[in-house]
């Protein structure tokens, strides 16, 4: 859902090559800092969507509490909505050309 509210954001603010650069820098910097296990994981959507990074390997104790995550996705979420429906108040309909003809 992230990913695709980025590339609508980015798209509808005449951005979208930008946009790309974004969520697949935000994919490969998550999916490498959960790799090598940093604190920095928990500020990419990557990690904090991955349930069992939240607690240890053996013991199942908690790394990371579920409802931060819940509560970070959410807010980002929240925030790219905000940022879509701003886009489209702004979006000019009148350059966007008609497909088939």
């Amino acid at each position: 859902m992230i990913i695709g509210l980025i590339l609508l954001v980015f798209s509808l603010f005449k951005r979208k090559t930008l946009g790309f650069i974004i969520c697949g820098g935000m994919i490969s910097l998550g999916m490498a800092f959960s790799a090598i296990r940093t604190n920095l994981m928990w500020t990419m959507p990557m990690a904090n969507s991955i349930t069992w990074l939240h607690y240890t390997k053996y013991f199942k104790k908690p790394i990371m509490p579920m409802s931060f995550s819940v509560i970070y996705l959410l807010v980002l979420i929240v925030i790219l909505l905000v940022l879509g429906g701003v886009a489209i108040k702004k979006f000019n309909y009148d350059n966007v050309m008609e497909v088939g003809g």
